[in-house]
């Protein structure tokens, strides 16, 4: 994990937001960095909060379930 600054963010990074963040899909949030790249974006999960997924909507085979991704 970055301990500089002024580092760019990279894959493996966990990013915690500022504390009175505004936004609220980001407020108090810890986040997994799993891709990031300056032409095409970012990519990464929430680590601290539930997901408006169910584990069906992810894995196809499993669509019976209906199981809160966290």
């Amino acid at each position: 994990m970055n301990q500089n600054r002024n580092q760019v963010p990279q894959a493996g990074d966990l990013l915690l937001s500022e504390p009175f963040l505004q936004d609220a899909n980001f407020s108090r949030s810890v986040i997994l960095l799993c891709e990031h790249d300056e032409g095409t974006g970012s990519v990464g999960f929430v680590m601290n909060k539930p997901s408006i997924l169910n584990l069906g909507d992810l894995v196809s085979e499993l669509d019976f379930l209906n199981i809160e991704v966290l």
